[in-house]
């Protein structure tokens, strides 16, 4: 496990702080052998007999970067960029897989099960879906004629809607929901996963 010191304590207080300094400039020209005098120049007893108690290889070898993602080594923003999506995918697919099977395994009639799945899929034909699609109707709720009859609108915030989920005893929870959630499918599972 590695030792970390402050500057302070690490440094001579004799030694002017070097910016630039890097481990090879504590090795000898050959790269072979540690600088001893230089070492223990700069560094306190106890961290210079730490470093020079580190092996160094017999041979010289030059560095290189490798970007193992890719067949011959080299990076590329598209290698990046395919890892990144990879990433994204793999863990939002799995969860949103899993969400949307637990929507069929509901012990419920399977007609509700299927108006669960049309809800999620916010393929309702509310009145803002209608004119979206081209369809001339006035895209204002039905019930309280205040806003856009939108499946969030509709399900969670109309004003007859939150008197609904009251009446039940589930006020609070759809409040704290809508307070957390960031779009209707997320705040839809979460509802039904409660």
């Amino acid at each position: 496990m590695d030792t970390y010191y402050p500057v302070s304590q690490t440094f001579n207080s004799t030694t002017p702080f070097l910016e630039d300094l890097t481990v090879n400039h504590l090795m000898n020209l050959d790269c072979l052998s540690w600088n001893h005098t230089l070492v223990n120049s700069l560094l306190i007893h106890q961290d210079a007999s730490v470093v020079l108690s580190i092996p160094l290889f017999n041979r010289t070898m030059t560095d290189s970067r490798i970007w193992k993602v890719t067949s011959d080594g080299n990076y590329t923003v598209k290698s990046a960029y395919r890892i990144c999506v990879d990433l994204l995918h793999s863990s939002t697919n799995a969860q949103a897989a899993i969400t949307w099977q637990n929507i069929w395994r509901l012990q419920i009639p399977p007609r509700v099960r299927s108006f669960l799945w049309r809800l999620a899929q916010q393929c309702l034909p509310t009145c803002q879906n209608l004119t979206n699609r081209g369809i001339p109707c006035d895209d204002s709720c039905v019930v309280c004629e205040s806003f856009a009859e939108s499946h969030m609108h509709l399900f969670f915030v109309c004003a007859k809607t939150k008197e609904c989920w009251e009446s039940i005893g589930l006020g609070t929870m759809v409040r704290e929901l809508l307070h957390q959630a960031n779009n209707f499918t997320t705040l839809l599972f979460e509802f039904l996963d409660r």
